[in-house]
C-alpha cells in the first residue's frame, strides 16, 4: 500500500493510492484518511490494484490544512488454506500522508 505523490500539493493534482493482493485475485479496498487526532475526513473505495485518488478535500468538499494525515487501506479477499478451505480475510495497513502547499 502506498500513495503517490507524497507529499502532495492539491493545487497540482490529486494523490493516488495503490494496493494489490499477493494471492492473485483482484482486491476490493477502502481507503480512509484521518487527522492525527483520529478524525475521519475522507473515504473512498473500489476494486482493482490501485486507482483511487484523493484531491485533498474533506467529505464536505473543504480543503484540508497542510500537515500530516494517516491513510488507511482495508482490503477484503479470500485465502485458500492448506486444508483446501476458502476463508474470507480482511487486511488493513496504514501510512503517513503529507499535504503541503
Amino acid at each position: 500500500f502506498l500513495n503517490h505523490p507524497n507529499p502532495f500539493d492539491p493545487a497540482l493534482g490529486p494523490t493516488g493510492f495503490y494496493f494489490r493482493s499477493t494471492h492473485g485475485e483482484v482486491p476490493f479496498g477502502r481507503i480512509r484518511i484521518f487527522t492525527l487526532a483520529g478524525r475521519l475526513i475522507w473515504q473512498g473505495s473500489g476494486s482493482g490494484e490501485g486507482g483511487l485518488v484523493w484531491n485533498g478535500r474533506d467529505a464536505e468538499g473543504d480543503e484540508v490544512a497542510n500537515g500530516v494525515y494517516i491513510a488507511q487501506v482495508e482490503v477484503n479477499g479470500q485465502v485458500t488454506t492448506q486444508a483446501g478451505r476458502t476463508v474470507k480475510k480482511t487486511v488493513s495497513r496504514e501510512a503517513k500522508l503529507v499535504v503541503s502547499r
